[in-house]
């Protein structure tokens, strides 16, 4: 179903899409592996009476226990950006597709043969491409932003409940890895979309 006049040249594009979400992913590792090991060895941000100081996001219940609120609140903001990193890219992309159903076709341009290789922008395929990388981000974003503030909920309240948050947001983000299949799966997708949004709007 593609319509690129060099399949190799979506490479460059997953290859980026792969170091971007590879970048992410690293990060949100590498705080949770500190986190775990400030845990470990007893480092305690939270250690002031619970409603003082450092500890004040632990607000006092009944009998001697504390309300983790950091924690529920970092689970509730987990399982809305986990929902909304698969609406808002989708959003995004059906937006974009309807409104390049609404253009006129375009012919394919050739390049010559000492030209890098290259999507051309005449094909839909190299329309589609760039939507990918920017709906990609948007999700990605926001897993990792989740995940950030799950890791930081953790340090402070040491709730293994935020932990668990974390752990499956990265999870989720390890998850949206672009590879070659899935980006073809995705572009093949919405070109079958876009053949029929074109037929209807005819």
């Amino acid at each position: 179903m593609s319509d690129m006049t060099d399949p190799d040249a979506l490479q460059p594009i997953i290859r980026t899409c792969q170091i971007i979400v590879g970048a992410l992913i690293m990060g949100v590792v590498t705080f949770l592996a500190i986190a775990l090991f400030v845990t470990q060895v007893g480092v305690n941000p939270a250690q002031a009476l619970p409603g003082e100081g450092a500890g004040g996001a632990a607000i006092a219940a009944a009998g001697n226990s504390s309300l983790p609120v950091i924690t529920y609140l970092a689970v509730a903001v987990g399982l809305m950006d986990l929902v909304l990193s698969f609406v808002v890219p989708k959003m995004n992309a059906d937006r974009a597709r309807r409104q390049m159903a609404l253009e006129g076709p375009s012919a394919i341009t050739k390049g010559g043969p000492t030209e890098p290789k290259q999507l051309y922008p005449a094909g839909y395929t190299g329309k589609l491409a760039p939507i990918y990388h920017t709906q990609l981000i948007i999700g990605a974003a926001l897993l990792e932003g989740a995940a950030f503030f799950a890791t930081i909920a953790y340090l402070v309240e040491r709730n293994p409940l935020a932990l668990a948050t974390a752990i499956v947001l990265l999870g989720a983000l390890v998850a949206q890895f672009p590879t070659s299949d899935r980006v073809n799966a995705w572009l093949d997708r919405q070109l079958g979309l876009l053949q029929e949004e074109r037929q209807s709007a005819i």
